[in-house]
């Protein structure tokens, strides 16, 4: 059964730490990417200002950008300028902070995890492909390093493949 945080039923328009939830009403850390940022009016109980936004291509609403995580952006993409930010990705997650004498839930921000890289398979006298890869050396096809970059080969490996 999916439950509903409080949170949700109150502010429906911009992300927060809410919608980084499991099922389970754990903080999750997700990564996302920006698909627009844009500049507008939010209301708060303060009144109005504007608020720098962020789109998300995994949210269908916007995040307001604090200058906190519009420097974490900036730096993780090297690059001041918004307009650069899209097509970047970025993971988000929850961190507790101080507002004042409280302490909340906030979105933050920080850098993309990169997927991990499959092990590369080792290349060796008995793989099937060991024939093709000897001859294409002897012949100049390839390289060492071109075939170090799918396979992993050891210094053994590379002297019998010269």
């Amino acid at each position: 059964m999916t439950q509903t945080h409080w949170r949700k039923l109150r502010n429906q328009e911009y992300l927060g730490s809410w919608d980084l939830t499991d099922s389970n009403g754990k903080f999750i850390e997700l990564v996302v990417t920006i698909t627009k940022m844009e500049s507008k009016i939010v209301k708060n109980s303060d009144g109005e200002k504007s608020c720098p936004l962020a789109y998300f291509k995994e949210f269908s609403k916007p995040m307001i950008i604090n200058v906190r995580n519009a420097e974490k952006i900036s730096e993780l993409h090297n690059t001041n300028f918004v307009e650069n930010w899209v097509g970047k990705s970025v993971t988000l997650y929850v961190s507790k902070v101080k507002v004042g004498r409280e302490t909340v839930d906030a979105l933050r921000i920080k850098a993309a995890k990169q997927p991990a890289q499959p092990a590369k398979e080792e290349l060796n006298s008995t793989h099937p492909k060991w024939d093709g890869a000897l001859a294409a050396i002897k012949s100049g096809a390839t390289t060492i390093e071109a075939i170090e970059s799918k396979y992993k080969l050891t210094e053994e490996t590379k002297k019998l493949l010269l």
